[in-house]
C-alpha cells in the first residue's frame, strides 16, 4: 500500500487556490503533469461532482472521478482506470483551510497495486515520487 500525505500554504487566497486545483483541463501546466483534460463534466459545475479528468505523468495515464466538491474548502477524487498498470485507489483527498496570509492545503493519496509480482515495486514508487508531485504542483501555484 502507498500512502502520501503532503501539507503546504500557500501566499493566496483559498478561493484562487481552490479555483486553480480543481481546473482540471489545465494541470498540465504544472511539471509533474504532462497531459490533462477533462473527459466528463460534472453534474452542477464542470468541474465539480461527477467530473471525470484524465493526467498524463511519463507513460502513466490515471482517469480520475471527482466528488464531494465543497468550493472552496475541499474535493475528493478516486482513480478509477490507471495504465500501463492496475492501481486500488482507497483517497484522494484535498482540503483547503485559510490562514493569515494564505491557504493551507493538504493532499492525501492512498492506495494498492494488486499485482503480485510487481505492485510492491510500483507501490513504493509512488510511495516515493508521489509526494514531490503533489508538493511541485503547490509550490507553482504559490509561485503564479
Amino acid at each position: 500500500m502507498f500512502s502520501i500525505h503532503v501539507e503546504h500554504t500557500i501566499k493566496k487566497p483559498i478561493e484562487q487556490v481552490f479555483a486553480i486545483l480543481t481546473e482540471h483541463e489545465q494541470y498540465d501546466q504544472f511539471k509533474a503533469c504532462d497531459e490533462s483534460s477533462l473527459l466528463l463534466e460534472g453534474k452542477t459545475h464542470k468541474n465539480g461532482d461527477g467530473a471525470l479528468r484524465q493526467v498524463r505523468l511519463g507513460k502513466v495515464v490515471f482517469e480520475e472521478s471527482i466528488f464531494d466538491y465543497q468550493p472552496p474548502m475541499q474535493f475528493q477524487y478516486r482513480i478509477v482506470s490507471s495504465k500501463p498498470f492496475d492501481l486500488d485507489h482507497h483517497l484522494g483527498e484535498v482540503k483547503l483551510t485559510p490562514v493569515h496570509g494564505g491557504t493551507h492545503v493538504t493532499w492525501r493519496s492512498k492506495g494498492t497495486v494488486p499485482n503480485l509480482l510487481i505492485g510492491w515495486i510500483i507501490e513504493k514508487y509512488i510511495q516515493t515520487q508521489g509526494p514531490k508531485g503533489f508538493k511541485s504542483i503547490l509550490r507553482q501555484i504559490d509561485a503564479m
